[in-house]
């Protein structure tokens, strides 16, 4: 686990539909919070500035494709409605749920699909990679990737402590991690160093080609483990001895 579910006794889940999605965050506990200075915020920070004061949260709902930006008094309601929903769901104090909305400005919430979503995402909630990941990806919105962030130590960066957070991350030495592995297993060991076109690519490690062509091979073709060919990808020498080595346990 590499966020949220890393810390013991935290639950998470997530659900997306189309541009909509909702996550659920279950954790009990001592809360802080860092918000902006601008004097014009958003509903849900409004609220959630609130909620944080007592310095104990058990719980957080977030939305994403409503911002609930720019809604005036109408938007502050409906955040406090978004947190008693979160509040029925994870079965915790209303006063102790946080909320946090992403996506366009300037238009409500949608309460009953995020009602709804929450019901669905509550029987789901689980403390592992899975339901974290779930989670990060039901708040994405233009976003090509989940984003994952987790805190150990005292702040002090070491060679010990950056080696421990790259293990934690899935990613070896080289920078890769699991998915930038799995394209490179599907082209070798599937089809036997290639060509193979990306929509193929693509289905087989279950991501969107944009984010295959955009994210992930600029840096495999820099390092000289793919190349683009009129007939599709193909996997260079050096990148089936990294696999070799990775399998080995040699990162």
């Amino acid at each position: 686990m590499k966020s949220i579910c890393a810390i013991e006794g935290v639950e998470a889940a997530g659900t997306k539909e189309g541009k909509f999605g909702l996550a659920l965050v279950r954790a009990e506990g001592t809360a802080a919070g860092v918000f902006t200075s601008n004097l014009v915020r958003a509903a849900p920070i409004e609220l959630m500035m609130d909620r944080i004061r007592s310095g104990r949260l058990s719980g957080v709902i977030v939305n994403s494709g409503c911002a609930n930006a720019h809604t005036g008094r109408r938007g502050l309601e409906d955040a406090a409605s978004m947190a008693a929903i979160g509040a029925r769901a994870l079965g915790v104090d209303e006063r102790e749920v946080g909320v946090a909305s992403t996506g366009v400005i300037g238009r409500y919430l949608d309460l009953p699909l995020i009602e709804r979503q929450a019901g669905t995402v509550a029987g789901t909630l689980a403390h592992s990679a899975e339901a974290e990941t779930a989670a990060a990806r039901a708040i994405m919105t233009t976003d090509l990737v989940e984003k994952h962030a987790l805190v150990r130590g005292d702040g002090t960066i070491t060679r010990e402590s950056a080696d421990e957070a790259l293990s934690l991350l899935g990613i070896d030495r080289l920078g890769l991690d699991d998915l930038d592995r799995r394209i490179l297993t599907t082209i070798v060991r599937e089809f036997d160093g290639g060509p193979v076109g990306v929509r193929t690519i693509a289905i087989a490690v279950g991501e969107e080609v944009r984010t295959i062509e955009e994210v992930y091979e600029p840096y495999l073709i820099r390092i000289g483990f793919i190349k683009r060919t009129p007939q599709g990808r193909e996997a260079t020498r050096v990148a089936a001895e990294h696999l070799a080595g990775t399998s080995a346990g040699r990162t």
